[in-house]
């Protein structure tokens, strides 16, 4: 009998190992999505504190478009990995993405602490 294609990618390294590079890239799309407006925001803080107004700078309130825009790219490319992730160690493993990688490197290098 055929081992279904579920087997195949458990006793392989290829899902273990994407599964680590959709996590990567959530948090690196997490990362691009939110370093804008933070920057923004830390900067219009400190322009109010450095200078003593009782207002934020007007960049903060209108911010450009296309910033709203790439950071909601952003934000919704890193759901869309994470979700691909949680998808892929949910049917291959059965459990989500940090615990398969968890028992999966003990595995991988021949600990196995249960």
């Amino acid at each position: 009998m055929k081992p279904r294609l579920r087997e195949v990618l458990a006793e392989s390294h290829v899902a273990a190992a994407s599964v680590v590079v959709f996590l990567l890239w959530s948090l690196d799309y997490l990362f691009r999505g939110l370093w804008e407006p933070l920057s923004a925001l830390v900067s219009s803080l400190y322009d109010a504190v450095a200078i003593y107004v009782p207002y934020f700078a007007p960049t903060l309130t209108v911010m450009s478009g296309n910033l709203w825009m790439a950071t909601f790219w952003y934000l919704f490319t890193a759901f869309i990995s994470f979700s691909a992730a949680w998808f892929l160690s949910r049917w291959v493993f059965g459990v989500g993405p940090l615990r398969c990688l968890s028992t999966y490197s003990a595995r991988f290098f021949g600990r196995d602490n249960a």
